[in-house]
């Protein structure tokens, strides 16, 4: 099966409710939340009777789940476990673009400058600071990029 981060990333936004851009945050919030609820307690439940055979728990003399874990098949090397062979790799800058594209995420970004300042904040200089700040480079840096 071949990883397509963008088809998960719209894959989310499209786990939205219809209409959610009208919709008061509140309310998607707890539609969402209760959607989760839901499926929390059908994974645990699948984990608990041994429907779900990818999750192995380990139980007390009292019956108590102590320790879980994932079994896996150990690499040689021990540089490539084949469980990371099923997750994908997504970049920052394909998450940051996504927010900025389905969530509004730039208009929570206020200029610093004074209110008298006619100047928007610019959203590719803002990319570029998350991107510097969460891989950890110097921002001054990232503007010859």
């Amino acid at each position: 099966m071949e990883n397509n981060p963008t088809r998960e990333l719209q894959h989310c936004h499209t786990a939205l409710p219809e209409g959610h851009l009208e919709t008061d945050i509140n309310t998607i919030l707890d539609n969402l939340q209760e959607r989760l609820d839901i499926r929390y307690k059908e994974v645990n439940k699948s984990i608990k009777t041994g429907e779900n055979s990818k999750v192995k728990l380990q139980q007390n003399k009292q019956g108590d789940v102590v320790k879980w874990t994932i079994p896996y098949r150990k690499s040689d090397n021990g540089i490539n476990n084949p469980i990371y062979e099923n997750i994908s790799i997504i970049g920052i800058s394909e998450v940051i673009r996504f927010a900025i594209q389905n969530a509004g995420f730039l208009k929570n970004f206020k200029h610093i400058l004074p209110m008298s300042s006619r100047t928007t904040a610019n959203p590719s200089e803002i990319s570029a600071c998350l991107v510097a700040k969460g891989t950890g480079s110097d921002i001054y840096r990232m503007k010859d990029i």
